[in-house]
């Protein structure tokens, strides 16, 4: 074959494999003799087939060849591999991977993970607020003292009962849980219920329906059922207070029938019962010497309104008054609270029929004091509509509220303050949960005290708070506004910064959609915190430095690692930003050890596991701290890589060789130095001799080489000086 038709079929072969799909697998041996072809033409195949694996998402493809081509081909297969790695880390929750070259796909990454971590902390803290909340709920309804049922609505399926129902029906909760009232029989007359729905569909509660229930065993009782509707899970459930009133109801017959004959049973009942006439009281029973701390002889003759608390007398008169005329009162039951003898305060439900005594009209009142069962049913409620951590109302209240409000045209102009506070992450970072809840319960109080009485403050969300301000213009909500910002500036906590960015918006008449106005304060907000929130951080960064450099020796090994980083880097031929950002990351590379106890830090002997634990996490917690400012975000990784190793033995990551940053292997020979020369409370300083062969015996394992040969053959001669004075 001549020359000039073998470099027309290699050039042929040569364009089959750029642009056709299906090409001969081997040239022929003639073309093969040809010098350079089979290296060109076994490249060219080996790229194309990588980058036809590429363009079907796999980056298996091995790749033998070497020079420029298959070499950016290999980088390709890498920078796809780690974006992978990285992909797969923010599916697990870890928001710490940060695509550090240029570009659009590393720049829309980079702001996707943020965001991403942003969206998953919000929904932590909600979930675990709705947690607290829960368990809050759980352990008042088990510990009730009355008679406790949770139903489905729709069904009466019964999904939870406490175990004074189990005490009073003789049911294990095995027994009732999952199953309907009709399959246990515990409504002798089954239009009980009914009776019950449609008292609640008219009113939205039930109270006090009188029914017969049965036990286990068939025996029948009378019993008060109370009901009000609530959420769990979204759906539609009946939570039931039980009240047997059996022993009442023979009580009260008994009464009627003779007294004599039931004499013993009036003197040993567990309520209290009094008879009421002429606005005295005629007669007790022992009971209420317990409940009221007054003896009998005390309490007979007196005014019936005597122990009643001033705020609730004029209605109990009034309703004991109707009661002896024969005008109807509310269900002939009231309560009211009773101040004791010793000042204190009880809760008591009455019970009052007329009845003749003494040929004369007067009333019989049977009283319980219901106290514990009072406070629970607050708790509940407050619980319902208020923030478990700071006491505002929460978010179920404000949405409730805000429908009211909008409604009607009386509270026109209606304005709406969004406030959110700033660095509560970084707070949480810096300083732990702990200082977090401080930060949001030092804002809650403020914002309570500086509004007015009928405005109504809710946090409806981890770090967002709305303030509904009634019957207010613009201009007075900005005077509120500044009386926050005036209170927030002049408060003095430890170590937190204060700082909230709040937005204004006024619903002025009935055409103005709230949630419209609502949007404008919000986006008000956010225009606010912009130039706020990055201020703060800055300051948040700047307590967490003082506070860790109120350890003198934790202090100078600071200043001590700038001071060395600086030199290698100057030694290295890094440029004149570079240096100043390593020496900026070496005077900060231990900021997560504030949240490290002094005790640990200082800690003579070995650390434990679990306080070797803390340690290593500090430099993970001076990562997240420092990301949060720009200004900082560059030198956050530095911080974050310089515990890790040249052999890979290192923390957090386990990062090896070249993967480490070059700023962190630098900061990692500086640190170990500088830690080595210096006197610690639980060991004494080695000499730089000393220090110098421990780095050299640990180049290769620990450090990376090149940087400790820079170290030691420019650098420590240098800074000896400092660490022989």
């Amino acid at each position: 074959m001549s020359d000039s038709n073998k470099l027309d079929i290699i050039i042929k072969l040569l364009l089959n494999l750029i642009k056709d799909k299906e090409i001969e697998p081997y040239p022929s041996k003639e073309l093969l003799e040809v010098e350079g072809f089979e290296s060109l033409y076994n490249t060219i195949l080996e790229i194309r087939n990588a980058v036809n694996f590429i363009s079907r998402g796999e980056v298996g493809f091995e790749i033998k060849e070497t020079g420029y081509l298959p070499d950016v081909a290999k980088n390709l297969q890498v920078s796809m591999k780690n974006l992978a790695c990285y992909i797969k880390a923010v599916s697990l929750g870890d928001f710490s991977k940060k695509i550090d070259s240029k570009g659009e796909i590393a720049d829309s990454f980079n702001q996707m993970t943020k965001q991403l971590e942003l969206i998953f902390n919000e929904i932590s803290d909600l979930e675990s607020e709705a947690t607290e909340a829960k368990k809050h709920f759980e352990q008042i309804f088990s510990t009730s003292p009355e008679t406790t049922v949770i139903t489905r609505l729709n069904d009466g399926l019964i999904v939870n009962v406490n175990q004074v129902f189990c005490e009073t029906f003789g049911y294990e909760m095995k027994d009732v849980i999952g199953k309907c009232p009709e399959e246990i029989g515990i409504y002798k007359d089954s239009s009980d219920r009914q009776k019950l729905i449609n008292e609640i569909k008219t009113k939205g509660y039930c109270k006090n329906l009188k029914v017969i229930l049965t036990k286990k065993g068939g025996e029948p009782i009378v019993a008060l059922i109370s009901a009000k509707i609530i959420k769990l899970k979204g759906i539609s459930h009946l939570i039931l207070v039980v009240r047997d009133i059996t022993f009442r109801n023979k009580l009260v017959d008994a009464l009627n029938q003779s007294e004599k004959k039931y004499r013993l049973l009036f003197e040993n009942a567990m309520e209290m019962i009094m008879v009421f006439q002429k606005g005295k009281i005629k007669i007790c029973n022992p009971i209420a010497e317990k409940v009221t701390g007054y003896y009998r002889s005390e309490l007979i003759s007196r005014q019936a309104s005597y122990f009643i608390h001033p705020d609730d007398k004029e209605r109990i008169i009034n309703d004991h008054t109707k009661l002896l005329k024969g005008e109807a009162v509310e269900d002939g039951s009231n309560i009211f609270r009773i101040v004791k003898k010793d000042n204190t305060i009880r809760w008591i439900e009455m019970k009052s029929i007329r009845i003749e005594w003494e040929n004369e009209d007067a009333t019989l009142n049977l009283l319980s004091d219901i106290t514990e069962r009072k406070l629970a049913e607050e708790e509940i409620e407050f619980l319902s509509y208020h923030d478990q951590l700071t006491g505002l109302y929460n978010r179920r209240f404000y949405e409730k509220e805000i429908e009211r409000l909008n409604m009607d045209k009386k509270y026109y102009p209606l304005s709406i303050i969004m406030a959110d506070v700033n660095g509560l992450k970084l707070t949480n970072d810096a300083f732990g949960h702990i200082a977090g809840d401080r930060l949001l319960v030092s804002i809650s109080k403020i914002l309570k005290r500086k509004c007015r009485k009928n405005d109504i403050v809710a946090r409806i969300g981890g770090d967002e708070f709305v303030i509904l301000l009634p019957n207010t213009d613009a201009e007075d909500a900005r005077s509120i506004i500044n009386r926050i910002d005036e209170a927030i500036t002049n408060e003095d906590t430890e170590n937190i910064v204060l700082s909230v960015s709040m937005g204004l918006a006024v619903k002025k008449d009935v055409f103005d959609d709230i949630h419209d106005v609502f949007k404008k304060a919000e986006d008000n907000m956010y225009k606010y915190k912009l130039s706020k929130s990055e201020n703060m951080k800055k300051k948040t960064i700047d307590r967490a430095i003082e506070k860790l450099y109120k350890n003198k020796i934790e202090a100078q090994h600071s200043k001590n690692v700038s001071i060395i980083c600086g030199a290698i880097a100057y030694e290295l031929k890094l440029n004149p930003d570079q240096i100043k950002n390593i020496k900026i990351a070496g005077l900060m590379h231990d900021i997560g050890k504030i949240t490290i106890d002094e005790d640990i830090i200082n800690k003579p002997g070995e650390l434990s596991k679990d306080e070797w634990d803390i340690v290593k996490r500090h430099p993970e917690i001076g990562y997240h701290i420092l990301n949060t400012v720009d200004k900082f975000s560059q030198i956050s990784r530095f911080v974050l890589e310089h515990h890790e190793q040249w052999d890979g033995s290192g923390y957090p990551k386990g990062l090896k060789g070249n993967e480490i940053s070059l700023q962190s292997r630098i900061i990692a020979i500086a640190d170990s130095f500088d830690d080595m020369t210096i006197e610690r409370p639980y060991k004494k300083a080695s000499t730089v001799e000393e220090a110098i062969n421990e780095i050299k015996q640990n180049a290769g394992i620990k450090f990376d080489p090149f940087i400790v040969k820079v170290f030691i053959d420019k650098v420590v001669k240098k800074i000896q000086r400092t660490y022989d004075n």
